[in-house]
């Protein structure tokens, strides 16, 4: 079963406050070496999701072969985004 079908069928008596989740995207996984591409959050009230805010974050280098295997996400799409201090400061 997945993840999602598991949800499903659980209580996450936390949700029934406001919170927001956060998702990233960088260029590895060393939080010392590797750089943002993305920054995502949706805000829930409940189980609604009542904002969301997403950009692509110019990380100042290319993106590796295998992060855009992985994500998607091109140099062509982070060309002109937001420095990270920019989309931190936007979130």
């Amino acid at each position: 079963m997945e993840l999602a079908e598991r949800a499903e069928h659980e209580s996450f008596d936390v949700l029934e406050d406001d919170i927001v989740v956060l998702d990233t995207e960088t260029t590895g996984l060393s939080f010392k070496k590797c750089s943002l591409i993305e920054i995502s959050a949706a805000k829930l009230s409940g189980r609604e999701i009542v904002e969301r805010f997403q950009t692509f974050v110019d990380p100042g280098c290319s993106i590796p072969e295998e992060i855009t295997t992985l994500t998607s996400i091109t140099d062509e799409d982070v060309k002109g985004a937001p420095s990270a201090k920019e989309a931190v400061a936007a979130l």
